[in-house]
């Protein structure tokens, strides 16, 4: 599933390293990044915003990322859009959580992300004068 949608990326980290960690990540694709602290604010961003991805914190203060999570999937403005579950716990699996599109464990690798978040965003945006193979590209 793509996020097609204009809306923007809702990021719902409590820490504030991690935090600037995915922001960082997610800033190399042309999307605006909205950050919610806990499952409350990030409820109130999303059900005024719209955002096209939410990535997920699952240990949040007060709400939890799953009741979020729940939230989110019973509303029907926001059922379709994709979810990133970031966690310390372990994956549950897919039988044992809701429906999410990508579950990152912490402590996770740069290149994992760039490529859940690639999938989910589309092509990065390449900084001008950089070439392809400096990307990495051939």
């Amino acid at each position: 599933m793509n996020a097609s949608a204009e809306g923007p990326v809702l990021l719902v980290e409590d820490d504030h390293d991690i935090r600037g960690l995915l922001r960082h990540r997610l800033s190399r694709w042309p999307r605006e990044i909205v950050e919610a602290p806990s499952g409350e604010i990030a409820l109130e961003i999303a059900r005024a915003r719209r955002p096209a991805l939410v990535v997920l914190d699952i240990l949040l203060p007060g709400m939890d990322g799953w009741q979020v999570l729940r939230e989110l999937r019973s509303d029907r403005q926001l059922s379709d859009v994709p979810v990133v579950i970031v966690s310390i716990v372990d994956d549950p699996g897919e039988t044992d959580r809701p429906a999410v599109q990508g579950y990152l464990q912490k402590p996770f690798h740069a290149a994992s992300v760039d490529r859940l978040f690639g999938e989910l965003l589309g092509p990065r945006a390449r900084p001008a004068g950089r070439s392809l193979l400096a990307e990495g590209g051939s």
